[in-house]
Formats: C-alpha cells, sequence, structure tokens
C-alpha cells in the first residue's frame, strides 16, 4: 500500500479508473530502479510505505497525472 494517496478502488464504478492507477504504477516501476520506505502495517496486515525512483515519489506521480488524491 503506497502512503499520502488514495487511488480509485478496483471494484465498482471506479474500477476504469483504478485499472489505469494500476497501470500506471507497473509502467512507473518498470521504469527503473527504486525505493520502498516502509512506514507501518495497516489494520489488515499489509505494509505501508512511501515508494521513492530519484527524487520522484510514487504517489505525487499519481497525483500529477489524475489518478490519486493526496490523503493525510
Amino acid at each position: 500500500r503506497v502512503l499520502v494517496v488514495n487511488t480509485p478502488e478496483l471494484k465498482g464504478t471506479t474500477k476504469i479508473a483504478a485499472e489505469k492507477a494500476r497501470a500506471f504504477t507497473i509502467a512507473w516501476l518498470g521504469q527503473g530502479e527504486f525505493k520502498i520506505n516502509a512506514c507501518a502495517r495497516d489494520s489488515f496486515g499489509r505494509l505501508l510505505g512511501k515508494v521513492y525512483r530519484g527524487d520522484s515519489m510514487l504517489a505525487d506521480e499519481l497525483v500529477k497525472n489524475g489518478l490519486g488524491v493526496k490523503f493525510p
């Protein structure tokens, strides 16, 4: 789970938008080496973290491309 961004769910009316966000994320990760700064676990035990490549953060790129919104 990527911290500081909220993306659409893969079910219901947001499925198409979620698939676009997923495709963007896969492409972004495939562009080169990246680093994950793991921060915590959520109530389901999933690892939460920030994902970086150089000075670029995945969460910011998702927001900049209209595929997510900032989440505190």
